[in-house]
């Protein structure tokens, strides 16, 4: 469950620095002094590059993604085929704690 939160957190963080980014350059490129072509030619390589970069960043979230969910089916795997035989000393932990 942490490591789900931490996933979730680490992305999140990604898309705003990305997002800051992607901000920050075209505003810096809206207020450099250069002719109207020079700036979308500017902009549109941004864009090209910011594109790039989310391409990259998806397809290593798909990866890791594939990664915890072919170890999430092992370990069901598991435990179907072991009968879940963890469930009595849950049971135990649970009703000592309580």
């Amino acid at each position: 469950m942490k490591e789900s939160r931490s996933s979730k957190k680490i992305a999140q963080s990604l898309g705003i620095f990305t997002l800051g980014a992607a901000v920050g350059s075209l505003s810096a490129l809206l207020f450099t002094p250069a002719s109207g072509r020079a700036i979308r030619k500017r902009i549109g390589n941004q864009l090209r590059q910011a594109k790039k970069l989310l391409a990259k960043k998806a397809d290593l979230l798909r990866e890791n993604a594939v990664e915890k969910l072919g170890d999430t089916r092992q370990w069901l795997v598991q435990r179907v085929l072991n009968g879940n035989g963890n469930k009595h000393s849950i049971r135990r932990r649970v009703a000592h704690h309580a």
